[in-house]
């Protein structure tokens, strides 16, 4: 899948293959919502987030 679109209503529903990617974007859409307070967090515990790679890597784990 190259693009999609999603509206969000009062109950929606993610439905796909294992491994297609909805977790994923439920976490990434999760990121965007809290990234200021995810920062706060990660810093106070001791990371040092000097570009998004290294924010990315801590919130999700290397590799990921």
């Amino acid at each position: 899948m190259k693009e999609a679109r999603i509206e969000f209503g009062d109950l929606t529903v993610l439905v796909g293959p294992q491994a297609g990617g909805k977790s994923l974007l439920l976490q990434i859409w999760k990121l965007a919502i809290d990234a200021g307070e995810v920062v706060s967090a990660l810093r106070a515990a001791g990371y040092s987030l000097p570009n998004p790679g290294e924010l990315l890597d801590a919130y999700f784990g290397e590799g990921m």
